[in-house]
């Protein structure tokens, strides 16, 4: 059994995105539009993690992070249509595994980490720049992000502790809090 993974992304058109990243670390994404499927769309090369979602507006995003020339950093795509926009190179400097989620004012909002510095970026209606959200060992995993309201919120593993990092898109970022044993 190939060791590929899936992910369906409906557009408001009623048509789908079927991506897919493979054993040889492509990321391809193919549209169907209820009858017949595109032609594979080549995403990434070298892809290590990537994340998908739609936004308010009904728009289809991938964040991906990828190697190129011994980095990995992070991009993003927004599905327009029967096509995909430019490629945005998001991250400055290294970053990986990437999440992406949407708010409710049709931006979306990603989330990446690279050496234990973990760093958001919002993109939409209202891009910006990407800013350090919180800094934890460089063995730290991002478990989840999301927003609403306003509100940005992170959760991260350190070891065995967990912790829930709150910011705003203005405001910065609140030291990290200790999740409680669920």
């Amino acid at each position: 059994m190939p060791a590929e993974t899936y992910e369906c992304l409906p557009c408001a058109d009623g048509s789908a995105w079927i991506l897919s990243a493979n054993e040889d670390l492509s990321l391809t994404a193919v549209r169907y539009d209820g009858k017949t499927y595109s032609e594979p769309f080549s995403l990434a090369s070298t892809c290590v993690g990537w994340s998908t979602v739609m936004d308010s507006d009904g728009f289809s995003w991938v964040a991906w992070s990828e190697i190129t020339d011994g980095h990995s950093y992070v991009y993003v795509r927004r599905a327009e249509g029967e096509n995909w926009g430019l490629r945005l190179q998001i991250s400055p400097t290294d970053g990986a595994y990437p999440l992406i989620r949407a708010d409710e004012f049709g931006n979306v909002w990603i989330f990446w980490t690279w050496d234990g510095v973990f760093t958001v970026c919002r993109m939409g209606r209202r891009s910006g720049q990407p800013i350090k959200a919180a800094e934890f060992s460089k063995t730290a995993d991002l478990l989840d992000g999301g927003t609403s309201g306003g509100a940005i919120w992170l959760i991260v593993a350190d070891g065995e502790a967990r912790h829930l990092v709150r910011g705003t898109e203005h405001g910065g970022f609140a030291p990290p809090v200790a999740l409680p044993s669920l």
